[in-house]
């Protein structure tokens, strides 16, 4: 009996402090809830706002969208592997690029953001924070030519020669749906129309892997235009939901 006491004790003893070891059930909870909207948001979806003009009038500043970056390779977290891929980007594809612009920020902003866009339910960034609109880490562009394709910019509209083809076609034309571009008007003084943001484009020739984009606010968007072809892995994900403001529910397809 003693023996049986003794043994019972160090049983009970062993127990209070493995329960003591265990965090608390809302700390758990929240873990979980961490963990699941670090999934979530890297490889199904993911919420953005929009902060630019530089989409307009497809997106306006406000506007809250849905991406998902699991057709193009999503990126699984902490284990740095990729999905893999089921569609490659196509003309009219509206995406989330990382910026070349982008201004870095530090390693402990970089660390806690999924941390304060969880507790902020997405409204809040520590990498967006104190940066302009156009050196943010992102930006949404569209997609006007893709692997192979010849393109050219005149007076603001991209003219696009797929890959095998010798005739040239408008942009809008080869998308697989229509789509508004907002064109600046014409500058009142004469100046090289190459000069960025004045509406020309010498032809280039796009490589392996390599996409033209363009905002669809011709004027004050900053693109391939002027930062040349993105590469296939700068192409984050793809819009496929507007969800706010509720007037303009739906897919952006225009």
């Amino acid at each position: 009996m003693p023996f049986s006491t003794s043994r019972s004790r160090r049983y009970a003893l062993t127990r209070d402090r493995d329960h003591r070891r265990r965090l608390p059930a809302p700390v758990r909870l929240v873990l979980l809830g961490f963990i699941g909207y670090l999934l979530v948001t890297t490889v199904l979806l993911q919420s953005l706002h929009i902060e630019s003009t530089s989409m307009e009038p497809t997106f306006a500043p406000g506007e809250r969208v849905f991406a998902s970056p699991l057709g193009y390779g999503a990126r699984i977290p902490l284990i740095g592997l990729r999905t893999p891929t089921t569609r490659t980007p196509q003309r009219g594809d509206l995406v989330v690029v990382a910026s070349p612009l982008a201004v870095q920020p530090g390693a402990l902003a970089r660390f806690l953001d999924p941390v304060v866009r969880f507790f902020t339910g997405n409204h809040r960034s520590l990498e967006r924070h104190g940066v302009p609109d156009w050196a943010g880490p992102f930006v949404v562009r569209r997609v006007i030519a893709v692997p192979g394709d010849r393109v050219e910019v005149i007076d603001h509209m991209a003219r696009v020669t797929p890959e095998g083809s010798v005739q040239p076609s408008a942009e809008i034309d080869l998308a697989p749906f229509r789509y508004t571009l907002s064109l600046p008007r014409s500058p009142v003084v004469e100046a090289d129309p190459r000069l960025p943001f004045l509406g020309r484009m010498d032809p280039i020739t796009l490589g392996d892997g390599e996409y033209f984009v363009m905002g669809d606010h011709r004027g004050v968007a900053v693109d391939s235009r002027h930062t040349g072809p993105v590469a296939h892995e700068q192409i984050v994900s793809r819009i496929v939901f507007r969800y706010w403001p509720l007037r303009r529910f739906g897919v952006p397809s225009s």
